[in-house]
């Protein structure tokens, strides 16, 4: 009998380390309203056709709606599913971005595509994106965002990174001989991204069937981060860094964005707890 008592408590004490050990998310959505959040937007698109202008160029000031200011809804709190959920119009370029800086986190998120497209990009796969180690002023990114990294919420190209703004990341990485990208690859040298090399295409497509919601989950400690999808690794990026005042120096915290960029898409179950190294299960996964 004290032998089982004995096995009985240890077994006990085992399930609670283990459940000790469980990551301990702090919610960034409340379900209810954005608060935690600002929102930042452009202006439509046919404003800036009648100016002769286009997103990506500079834009007077006169016709931006700027911080907090979504006349138009672009971001509304609704059901979907069941379940509480940020729907992005996309009708008009800009972002929410958190209004506290983070560094060393695990950061997850679940999104979802909806039906409406606007122009530009109505013949364009749909796009959104989480834009990380955000700092500085709106409006530095395509005249839009923060100076930022990107892991790529796109149609088919979910875990992509760009560069927002004057960012800098070396990723392993190969040439891709079907354009002009290179493409993320276990082994390969670093390259380094940034400027005029602007894009690095996941190896792998792990985002879910349409209609299904897709998971985004984004490791970062120190100047190195993972992205992931549905719970597989497409990139690993290496020395981030960014460009303040003309120095050079690591990008390792800054608030997060979520983009607001030409498609209709809903966004739930964001959430973030602090980590102090990256899941050795990842860094080793092929």
């Amino acid at each position: 009998m004290k032998k089982l008592s004995f096995l009985f408590g240890f077994l006990i004490l085992l399930v609670s380390c283990q459940q000790e050990k469980q990551p301990q998310f702090t919610s960034m959505f409340n379900g209810k309203d954005l608060s935690g959040w600002d929102t930042y937007l452009t202006a439509p698109y046919d404003t800036l056709q009648k100016l002769g202008l286009n997103y990506g160029d500079p834009f007077p000031d006169s016709i931006v709606f700027g911080v907090n200011n979504d006349p138009l809804a672009v971001f509304t709190v609704v059901e979907k599913d069941g379940e509480p959920a940020i729907r992005i119009s996309g009708q008009v370029f800009g972002c929410i971005a958190s209004q506290k800086e983070y560094g060393n986190y695990h950061f997850h998120l679940q999104f979802k595509w909806g039906e409406k497209k606007w122009a530009p990009r109505t013949e364009a796969p749909r796009d959104c994106g989480l834009l990380y180690h955000s700092g500085g002023p709106f409006g530095v990114g395509s005249s839009t965002w923060m100076r930022s990294l990107e892991c790529q919420i796109q149609e088919r190209d979910c875990g992509d990174f760009y560069p927002v703004g004057a960012a800098y990341t070396d990723i392993p990485a190969l040439p891709n001989n079907e354009n002009r990208f290179y493409t993320y690859k276990v082994g390969a040298p670093l390259v380094t991204f940034g400027g005029d090399l602007w894009r690095c295409q996941r190896d792998k497509d792990w985002e879910s069937l349409p209609g299904k919601w897709t998971s985004i989950d984004l490791y970062t400690v120190g100047d190195t981060s993972i992205h992931v999808v549905n719970g597989h690794k497409n990139m690993v990026l290496f020395h981030n860094r960014q460009v303040v005042d003309g120095k050079e120096i690591p990008a390792t915290k800054g608030k997060i964005q979520i983009q607001s960029e030409g498609a209709e898409v809903f966004v739930r179950d964001m959430k973030i707890t602090p980590i102090t190294h990256l899941p050795k299960a990842l860094l080793n996964q092929k």
